[in-house]
């Protein structure tokens, strides 16, 4: 599966820190990179539209973090949009953004995007209830979220085999 460069940014945006890191860090990857662009932390004004074909309005502002960076050959470039103000995230989709341009593609497809992309097919159902790790002598062994389907009626556990470094 193939994907077009504004849906695998869609993914790495709206994952969450911990899906994307970890399963960042579960390739082994660690490119050489400089920065173009270090994190920045700004807002942005969303707006809205009442009923979805009303006027529009300013809902409000969010919190967003960018980052570009630059891969060790000097050819590609990486740039990472986040909601929140996460550097760590901004520059993990910076890299996916720019591995994801080089021959290390179908690793980060295979490893990120279509999980991010499966995580994301869910999401719109299910509410997360918690995020729950099972930790043994200060290691995280397992990850899991309790999610609430919506047209299940029921609760589900999604259970995750990576071990996401907490900050």
């Amino acid at each position: 599966m193939s994907l077009v460069r504004s849906k695998w940014l869609s993914y790495l945006a709206k994952s969450s820190e911990s899906d994307l890191v970890g399963l960042y860090e579960s390739t082994g990857l660690d490119p050489s990179y400089t920065y173009l662009r270090k994190p920045e932390i700004g807002t942005i004004m969303a707006t809205a539209r009442i009923g979805n074909t009303g006027q529009k309005f300013n809902a409000g502002e969010i919190s967003v973090t960018r980052c570009s960076i630059q891969l060790e050959d000097g050819k590609l470039v990486g740039h990472g949009y986040v909601q929140g103000r996460s550097k760590k995230k901004s520059t993990v989709a910076a890299l996916c953004d720019a591995l994801m341009q080089s021959d290390k593609r179908t690793l980060i497809e295979s490893k990120i995007v279509i999980k991010l992309k499966e995580i994301d097919a869910i999401l719109p159902d299910a509410i997360i209830v918690a995020e729950v790790s099972i930790r043994e002598k200060s290691k995280f062994i397992k990850n899991f979220r309790i999610l609430f389907s919506k047209k299940l009626g029921k609760s589900m556990i999604n259970f995750y085999k990576y071990s996401p470094s907490f900050e």
